[in-house]
């Protein structure tokens, strides 16, 4: 993404998308190449980008950016994902897992190697967090997605370490192509109609996770095509619609239904005959619109 665009709320509810103002480094953004984006309980704005940490309050940015030798200040100035939980900012960089107090603005820095283990800040083993995600009940959940060992791993604050889990790929069924590359996590969700289950998007299938017993299944589509087989059972982004199918978007496989009840895995339908199989390309992000109605951004377009 390159800088922000912002919206008035009223356009958006009127589906009136009225350009509001353009936001890149000449406004002080530390960065066009933009990240991540979201919203605290305050009602501010944080921007990660590739060189650092902004807070935006509607006028003016304050931007973060790691200093050396000063370990509250931010890991990485390579943001990869942010996560907003109570009163902390969760922050996935490139080397470390920042977790900003919004009371005080002081970081604390978490490092993990390929395996999950907690290392030392500076260690040539540090690896990042390319996905952080906040269970129900306020469970941190956090993913490396490429370059990494551990799968996804489970925070506990009582002792201030995670436990990760992963799935060994030479217990893959023979269809898998690229079996390495179940342990490279995309995206996370819980299960709406079963909140025992966490579901594991990776780029060799999806998982479902049994958060109680750590039970794992894994789900893997073959196709004739084994280009598009491989496409489509990269599960990059995931959405739960309340009535508890999983729409997910993959690279070039395109949007696809999962139906956790019966396990099957179809592509997503569209009325449009003007748009040529609009869904064969990579998902950006999947947004709900309402209940019944979502958004889906492409990698060239967006599709309502």
């Amino acid at each position: 993404m390159t800088a922000v665009v912002m919206w008035s709320a009223s356009s958006i509810a009127q589906s009136e998308f009225q350009y509001r103002q353009n936001l890149t480094r000449a406004n002080g953004l530390p960065d066009n190449a933009v990240e991540d984006i979201e919203q605290d309980s305050d009602g501010f704005i944080w921007i990660g980008t590739r060189s650092g940490l902004a807070r935006y309050d509607g006028s003016q940015f304050e931007v973060f950016k790691t200093t050396a030798g000063d370990s509250t200040s931010l890991a990485d100035n390579y943001i990869r994902d942010l996560q907003p939980i109570g009163d902390k900012l969760w922050i996935g960089t490139r080397v470390g897992i920042s977790i900003l107090d919004l009371n005080t603005d002081q970081f604390r820095n978490i490092y993990l190697d390929k395996s999950g283990h907690r290392v030392s800040a500076g260690s040539q083993f540090t690896t990042g967090a390319g996905l952080i995600y906040e269970g129900f009940d306020g469970t941190v959940w956090i993913a490396g997605r490429e370059g990494v060992d551990y799968g996804w791993c489970k925070y506990f604050p009582d002792v201030d370490s995670f436990k990760c889990y992963s799935l060994d790929p030479s217990k893959l069924q023979d269809e898998v192509l690229s079996p390495t590359r179940v342990n490279n996590v995309l995206s996370l969700i819980q299960d709406n109609k079963d909140p025992e289950t966490l579901w594991v998007g990776t780029q060799a299938g999806l998982v479902k996770f049994n958060i109680r017993t750590e039970e794992t299944l894994h789900f893997y589509y073959p196709t004739e095509n084994s280009t598009f087989q491989q496409s489509s059972n990269v599960f990059r982004r995931m959405w739960q619609a309340p009535d508890g199918r999983i729409f997910c978007g993959s690279w070039s496989g395109g949007l696809n239904i999962f139906n956790p009840a019966d396990g099957s895995y179809t592509p997503a339908p569209y009325s449009n005959k003007d748009i040529d199989r609009p869904f064969i390309q990579s998902i950006r992000r999947i947004l709900p619109k309402s209940d019944t109605e979502i958004w889906v951004t492409l990698f060239k377009s967006l599709i309502a």
